[in-house]
């Protein structure tokens, strides 16, 4: 018996990545596209339909031959309304957009859309490393930094979406960093691939995304940066918000 399967689209500050999934958890095909080419000007949501269009395409399939689309996408989400509400002032003409409204036009098949760390966390306890655990913090670091937290089960998602974001935890607030969220001293700030991307220019202008600079350390390049005084903070802010959590 075959079995279901659905396409899965993981939409980041910086790319969006697409797979077929089955009912199993396997991804059966996989492929990537960037939707910051050309400095957003062209609507995320915009790049993401034309890509997965051209993606179910590519692997010889119909929508009819998929049960659903899956969408875990980055910012606050909307999941019952499937739309975007905020991004934490990150990325240009995504608020507002209509996920779920425009992919069930596109494919004519339902679709869900959830936060990316809040899918995360529960793909990790579906066939992942926290299978079987019922309690978990999920962290994901990339444009921002993203938090998913399941407890007895259930994720912890508050009134409007906002109860896993971890990124906007403040660490700093008194002398920390602007964020683009409006506040300081956000952990995003200090442990994001933006902020390893922002500290490593000062070294390197060449090393423009988190690829450039893990490829530099891949050939032990003797010039990757040294983490200074304030770069300290970044390698001290996973333990100290543990430990603040723990206490608190």
């Amino acid at each position: 018996m075959k079995t279901k399967q659905y396409l899965a689209i993981d939409i980041g500050g910086t790319s969006v990545k697409l797979g077929i999934v089955d009912e199993t958890g396997a991804v059966l095909a996989k492929a990537e596209e960037s939707v910051s080419f050309d400095g957003y000007e062209t609507p995320i949501l915009t790049t993401v339909c034309k890509a997965a269009k051209a993606f179910v395409e590519a692997q010889g399939l119909s929508p009819a031959a998929l049960v659903g689309v899956g969408v875990s996408a980055t910012g606050q989400i909307d999941s019952r309304a499937g739309t975007v509400v905020g991004t934490c002032g990150n990325l240009p003409h995504y608020i507002g957009s209509p996920i779920k409204a425009e992919l069930e036009s596109l494919f004519g098949l339902p679709v869900t859309v959830a936060n990316d760390a809040n899918c995360m966390c529960l793909g990790e306890v579906w066939v992942g490393g926290a299978k079987g655990y019922t309690d978990v913090i999920g962290v994901t670091l990339g444009t921002g930094v993203g938090g998913g937290i399941l407890t007895g089960g259930r994720l912890l998602e508050g009134a409007r979406g906002l109860g896993g974001e971890l990124g906007h935890y403040r660490l700093h607030a008194l002398d920390g960093v602007p964020c683009t969220c409006g506040a300081a001293g956000c952990w995003e700030r200090y442990a994001a691939t933006t902020a390893l991307v922002r500290a490593a220019q000062e070294k390197d202008p060449a090393w423009t995304n988190g690829r450039a600079i893990f490829a530099a350390a891949q050939a032990t390049r003797p010039s990757l940066p040294c983490w200074t005084t304030g770069r300290t903070r970044s390698r001290r802010a996973l333990p100290a918000w543990c430990t603040s959590s723990t206490l608190s």
